[in-house]
């Protein structure tokens, strides 16, 4: 063998050792897995208690978290991770897994997590992500804000006020998460610092107008606003130029664009149910496909509205133009009689449609959002009337998400 072939055989005989030492050497690695419980939250800072929300175990053994939550497995192996929780207190929304790019998952919102660890040392971080079974949103309109009592295990009581226009998401004191069956009060407390402020009523029928709080018991999501006068309209500039607001007959000079200009939106206070309109120069618009947006629609030169909470109108927009709002709040249909009838509730649009025959809560829908209430007899059961703000026979029945959060229909024996 000359010499340079003696040189290539070395290289490659090399080479081959090398292999088989870092084949040995995957083959004997570990991964090391942390796991953590974590808070889904959106929007805010997780709750500092959420690590003792739930128990994760994992087989083969050597997770037990909180406590032993990190610990060392071969690469290339299956892990099983499950997570212990009270399901009446909290619920799971997923599994997040961090490092484990070459391994398969079986980890939707189960709580059993099956993994298959990749073939190399990488650390692999896994969250179980939970959340309190119920939530509340609380929104005070108008001239006032809302005390929730309790706060949100873990986290510190805090007023719940909100900004004028309302957007997405809540500030976290408006929005507190329980577990199933925790009884909460809401309080009202109208604005000193606004002349001739007062509370007025409470979007869910079952809580008394003449008392200023409200007490309920979280059995599922719940919605509720506080209506205190005065309410305010909020007018943001778009594409139509100059706007007059009647009353109190004041002209708005808008910019076409809000976020190009420091100065606030033009706002005015109103007595609940004051019937407002408002009034732009149709020459002086810039596309004439703009629309009214927000609490205003159409293309037409005026809008008139029903002042019954806080408003946002946006003065020409595409009509497409989504205004944000909230989190999209349930709406509550109670059920009173005999079985056989429906309610369905749907956009005006008639899209995002639901029939509930008996107590449902819908969601889906923006704050704000108007739909239509169509109430539907059987041959065992038919509708009777409302029995809740409003006791007449009114079908189909406009309702104005986040105005009323909570109807009842009654359906008598045919």
């Amino acid at each position: 063998m000359g010499p340079r072939r003696r040189v290539v055989w070395l290289i490659f005989t090399l080479l081959g050792a090398l292999l088989a030492v870092a084949a040995i050497a995957a083959a004997d690695g570990t991964k090391t897995v942390t796991v953590f419980v974590s808070d889904d939250v959106i929007g805010a800072d997780p709750n500092p208690a959420a690590a003792s929300w739930g128990r994760v175990t994992s087989s083969p053994e050597g997770i037990d978290c909180p406590g032993a939550c990190t610990a060392s497995f071969p690469s290339g192996s299956a892990l099983q991770l499950t997570v212990e929780h009270d399901a009446s207190a909290f619920a799971l929304s997923g599994w997040s897994i961090f490092g484990n790019d070459a391994g398969t998952t079986a980890c939707d919102a189960q709580d059993t997590c099956s993994l298959q660890l990749g073939d190399d040392t990488n650390d692999v971080q896994v969250e179980a992500r939970l959340h309190p079974a119920t939530q509340l949103w609380a929104v005070p309109e108008g001239a006032g804000t809302l005390t929730i009592d309790p706060p949100e295990a873990g986290r510190d009581p805090e007023q719940c006020s909100v900004d004028r226009p309302v957007f997405d998401p809540l500030p976290l004191p408006c929005r507190p998460r329980y577990p199933q069956g925790t009884q909460v009060t809401v309080t009202a407390h109208p604005d000193p610092s606004v002349d001739g402020a007062r509370f007025v009523r409470w979007s869910d029928f079952r809580c008394s107008s003449s008392s200023l709080s409200c007490t309920f018991t979280m059995d599922g999501d719940v919605s509720l606003s506080a209506i205190f006068s005065p309410v305010y309209l909020t007018v943001v500039g778009g594409s139509f130029g100059p706007v007059t607001v009647s009353p109190p007959g004041t002209t708005c000079q808008l910019p076409s664009d809000p976020l190009d200009s420091p100065d606030p939106p033009c706002e005015f206070p109103f007595e609940p149910g004051t019937d407002v309109t408002l009034r732009h120069d149709v020459t002086a618009g810039q596309t004439r496909t703009d629309a009214w947006t927000g609490a205003c629609t159409g293309t037409g030169e005026t809008c008139t509205l029903k002042m019954r909470k806080n408003e946002l109108v946006r003065a020409g927009t595409d009509p497409t133009f989504d205004i944000p709002t909230p989190l999209r709040p349930p709406l509550t249909v109670l059920y009173k009689g005999p079985k056989g009838g429906s309610v369905t509730v749907r956009a005006l649009n008639g899209s995002n449609a639901k029939v509930c025959r008996s107590k449902c809560r819908v969601s889906g829908f923006s704050r704000y959002q108007r739909v239509v209430l169509q109430p539907k007899g059987g041959r065992k059961a038919r509708f009777r009337r409302w029995a809740d703000v409003i006791r007449a026979r009114l079908t189909p029945r406009p309702v104005l998400i986040g105005n009323v959060s909570v109807v009842r229909a009654v359906f008598a024996r045919r």
